[in-house]
């Protein structure tokens, strides 16, 4: 799970309980709430206690109505309304309504039970419970009946109220939480994009400017981050600087050593041929040598300036692999294409001939004599995989993923004899990854498979 997400689910849990112990203190404290607490006994507690507070009002009301008439009952309730929090209404003969709310439906009906019954009448209604008494007969000579509206104890739970309480509070709280958590995380995703991108060698990548305002930790790690990847690109830069000026000085005297050596050739005997070949072999290498160093720092510099167009992998393979071909007929060697289904990557061509070159000649040097060298194109509807098989030695496990680093040798002894300098494949691998692709190698038995995957157009 995401860190952003177990922030808001965190804040929105401690949301969700405050809410709950919010509703539940106001439900508890409120007058019409159901009652658990409220048994049978104590229900008849309630019952018989607001049957003596309206047999006590009735007398009075009775007394007052008969003094004072409608208008006097009317005040009397309103005083019972605002002193005790009792609504009451006063009813006459023939259902007349004489003062207070008026009932309805069976509500109604309590107040015939009462003038007909002269007894104290009960209703339980939703909430509340209704006591209906008629006056003594020395005080009633107009059939009179007062009813009273108490709140009542054990009323039923509205589970409805309840949910919109709780939505009420749960979905501005869930907002607040989801932005909270996405603020607070956002610097930690800005960081993590910004180390891949420099990881992936784009040295240039900085992350402060993004965080705006801040002034927390996060913001001082990105500052700290920042100031890291400045110091990795300086330094990365003047490495390749300090190659690319070596490599180019030396250019010069090596020039020189060549025309030098030519004239030794023509002026040497016979004697000083072996001499001189060796020496020019040795020359020609550390031409070499210093070309792919030119190279391998300018792919280091270069990002993803070169000009991208539709290239033909297929066609682009057998021209590489006729090349190979040739030059692995001096070793007894072959090198074969399969399976080279027409397809298109988007890149450039010259950087992929010299990649897909540097892997192949690397087969067909560890090759052994009579070895054959497979290279097989393979396509979906997304991407594409060049395999490049060998019969040589392998290389162990532990240094598979390193044989793309510059200048990495798996034996001395055995890169001498094949002339290599530990730079072919680390050019290939940049080359790859500068199209946005992957190399990776593993063993067979026997021999090495290199993989190369490319996003195909």
């Amino acid at each position: 799970m995401r860190l952003w997400a177990k922030i808001f689910l965190w804040f929105w849990l401690a949301m969700v309980l405050v809410a709950g112990c919010l509703v539940l203190s106001v439900y508890l404290t409120s007058p019409d709430r159901p009652g658990p607490h409220f048994d049978r006994p104590m229900m008849g507690r309630f019952r018989r206690f607001t049957a003596e507070a309206i047999r006590l009002q009735v007398r009075e009301v009775a007394q007052i109505y008969q003094q004072e008439g409608n208008e006097g009952a009317r005040r009397y309730l309103e005083r019972m309304e605002e002193e005790r929090g009792v609504v009451a209404s006063l009813y006459g003969r023939e259902d007349r309504l004489i003062a207070g709310p008026a009932l309805a439906g069976e509500q109604l009906d309590v107040v015939r039970r009462a003038r007909g019954s002269g007894r104290m009448e009960f209703l339980e209604t939703r909430g509340t419970l209704l006591v209906a008494r008629r006056p003594p007969p020395f005080l009633d000579r107009d059939g009179l009946v007062l009813v009273g509206s108490f709140p009542r104890p054990g009323a039923p739970v509205d589970p409805w109220g309840l949910a919109l309480r709780l939505l009420a509070v749960l979905l501005p709280g869930g907002l607040v939480c989801y932005w909270l958590a996405r603020y607070l995380t956002s610097p930690a995703t800005k960081l993590q994009k910004a180390v891949q991108q420099l990881a992936s060698g784009q040295l240039e990548t900085r992350v402060g400017e993004s965080l705006g305002g801040r002034r927390d930790e996060l913001a001082d790690l990105a500052r700290d981050f920042d100031a890291m990847a400045e110091r990795i690109q300086q330094l990365v830069e003047s490495q390749n600087r300090l190659i690319r000026d070596i490599s180019h000085e030396l250019r010069s005297p090596l020039a020189r050593l060549n025309v030098a050596l030519e004239l030794t050739r023509r002026r040497a005997g016979p004697g000083a041929e072996p001499a001189v070949e060796r020496i020019a072999a040795e020359s020609e290498r550390m031409n070499q040598l210093i070309g792919q160093l030119l190279h391998l720092s300018r792919l280091e510099t270069a990002g993803q300036d070169f000009a991208a167009q539709p290239v033909e992998l297929a066609a682009l393979l057998e021209k590489v692999v006729a090349d190979a071909a040739f030059e692995a007929s001096s070793r007894e060697c072959k090198v074969e294409l399969k399976d080279a289904a027409a397809c298109q990557v988007s890149g450039s061509a010259d950087l992929l001939r010299s990649a897909f070159e540097n892997v192949i000649r690397n087969a067909v040097g560890y090759s052994p004599p009579g070895g054959t060298v497979r290279v097989q194109l393979e396509a979906d509807d997304t991407s594409v995989a060049v395999r490049v098989q060998d019969r040589g030695p392998g290389v162990p496990g532990e240094s598979l993923e390193r044989i793309f680093e510059p200048f990495f040798r798996v034996g001395e002894a055995r890169d001498r004899d094949t002339g290599g300098s530990g730079l072919g494949l680390a050019i290939a691998s940049r080359i790859i990854r500068l199209h946005r692709g992957s190399i990776a190698a593993r063993n067979l038995e026997p021999g090495l498979e290199v993989r190369i995957d490319l996003p195909r157009v």
